[in-house]
């Protein structure tokens, strides 16, 4: 008898457990997309801000840096990155 009480028990824990794991790989995701706009943001303002002399002065090593930075930005694309966390997020 006790035997046929833990299968039920443990039959009943698998669907909860799956879609604990599927909550947790969901929030990654959006966890990721936010992280991904919102470091394509900041360098791009940034780099932006030192493109007008107007708003603020860069030095050359800062501006080298910022115009590095948004060269890898562009090359890893974090808004496509965002759009693909979003699909995976929908297709759930």
């Amino acid at each position: 008898m006790l035997l046929g009480i833990d299968r039920i028990s443990m039959i009943g824990s698998e669907p909860r457990s799956a879609l604990l794991s599927l909550e947790w790989l969901i929030g990654l995701l959006a966890a990721a997309e936010n992280v991904n706009k919102f470091v394509y943001a900041i360098v791009h303002s940034l780099s932006t801000m030192c493109k007008l002399i107007l708003v603020i002065r860069c030095s050359p090593p800062l501006r080298n840096s910022l115009y590095a930075l948004v060269g890898y930005l562009d090359e890893y694309d974090p808004l496509s990155m965002s759009q693909y966390c979003q699909l995976f997020i929908s297709i759930r």
